[in-house]
């Protein structure tokens, strides 16, 4: 029992850095490699989000192309008004291509609130396109820009929600 005693007295301390020293390593092993996963994570989910912010940045900038298309559209002469129709023809084109190219990157929600929209758009377009237009037509046209606007400022407000959080 002495020589045990004898023993721990002398190497005790020595053995328990060892002992130390060994489960040190092991948990800073572990450590490492959970910042190493969570590093990965990180770089991962900050690439989607540049990606998803790029696509919804182009996506409100080609909804603002056709906000002023449609409300030049509507308030120019119809005889000089091919300018803007064109204008938001291609808006209408940019929109629906964003919408499908990219929809893994895009909230369900904001892509079928710019389904919608691209609905009204081409309903306005071909009122305004029509050279001679029937008697209900500027009523329906006031309606379908109200809805339009409304509808374009829910898709900014959905993408500044989805941006911010």
């Amino acid at each position: 029992m002495t020589q045990v005693l004898a023993f721990i007295k002398d190497w005790g301390a020595f053995i328990l850095l060892i002992i130390n020293l060994v489960l040190t390593f092991k948990f800073n092993k572990k450590i490492e490699r959970y910042k190493s996963d969570l590093q990965k994570d990180l770089t991962i989910r900050n690439l989607q989000f540049q990606k998803e912010l790029d696509i919804l940045s182009y996506l409100w900038e080609s909804i603002s192309h056709l906000e002023n298309a449609i409300k030049y559209a509507i308030v120019t002469p119809r005889n000089q008004a091919q300018e803007f129709l064109n204008l938001m023809e291609n808006a209408i084109f940019e929109i629906n291509e964003t919408i499908s190219i990219r929809t893994p990157f895009i909230q369900r929600d904001i892509g079928n609130k710019c389904g919608d929209l691209i609905s009204i758009a081409k309903r306005l377009s071909i009122y305004l396109y029509n050279q001679v237009r029937p008697p209900q037509a500027e009523k329906h046209i006031k309606e379908d820009q109200e809805t339009f606007l409304a509808k374009a400022e829910e898709i900014h407000k959905a993408i500044r929600q989805r941006i911010l959080s």
